[in-house]
C-alpha cells in the first residue's frame, strides 16, 4: 500500500460472496476493467486465489486476507469496490473512501441506494 505512489483500489465482496466462483463472463468484466486502470494497483481479496481463471492484470494482487480498517484508512486509497455489505460501507463513509457498487442480494441494493441518494 505505501508503494502504491499512484494509489492503488481495495476490491471485495466480502466474506459471503466468492469472487472466484462468479461466472466467466462476470470475471472477464473485473479482469478488463482491473486491467484499464494500471498503473494504479489493485488489491483483490478473495477466498481461493487457486479458483481464479488465469489472465489477471500485474497491477491486480490477489490476497486472501487483508485487515480491512487498516487498507480502508490508508492514504493512497482511491477507492474501494465493494457489495455493498453494511459494515464495510460504513467503514469506508467513516474513512471518506469513495465507493463503486456492485450489489448483489439482500441489503446490499438498499445500502448502495442510501448512500448514493445521500452523496
Amino acid at each position: 500500500m505505501n508503494e502504491s505512489t499512484q494509489g492503488f483500489v481495495y476490491f471485495t465482496f466480502g466474506s459471503m460472496v466468492k469472487i472466484e466462483s462468479m461466472p466467466r463472463h462476470y470475471l472477464e468484466i473485473f479482469y478488463k476493467s482491473l486491467a484499464n486502470i494500471a498503473p494504479i494497483r489493485v488489491l483483490l481479496k478473495i477466498a481461493k486465489p487457486d479458483e481464479l481463471p488465469p489472465g489477471l492484470s500485474s497491477n491486480v494482487h490477489v490476497l486472501t486476507w487483508l485487515p480491512q480498517v487498516k487498507v480502508l484508512k490508508h492514504p493512497n486509497l482511491k477507492a474501494f469496490i465493494t457489495h455493498g455489505g453494511l459494515m464495510g460501507t460504513q467503514e469506508a463513509i467513516h474513512y471518506g473512501v469513495p465507493l463503486l457498487g456492485i450489489p448483489l442480494f439482500a441489503d446490499q441494493f438498499t445500502n448502495i441506494e442510501t448512500y448514493v441518494r445521500l452523496n
